[in-house]
């Protein structure tokens, strides 16, 4: 399992796993609007956190 870390909370590049998305810590309406939104910065972090974490799940695909 993989929890993905909450890009309000890092650079994209420095989750230690204490800032997790939860059911209980999840983001407003107006921040997934951002999140999906590109070139805003929440977008931006999420997508800098995608880069990081995408070549690990390509791997487990291979596997």
């Amino acid at each position: 399992m993989w929890h993905c870390c909450d890009p309000r909370y890092t650079d994209g590049n420095d989750c230690n796993g204490d800032k997790v998305w939860t059911m209980d810590q999840g983001p407003s309406a107006e921040e997934w609007d951002a999140l999906c939104t590109p070139g805003t910065p929440l977008h931006n972090a999420w997508e800098r956190e995608m880069d990081t974490v995408i070549p690990y799940l390509l791997q487990l695909k291979e596997a």
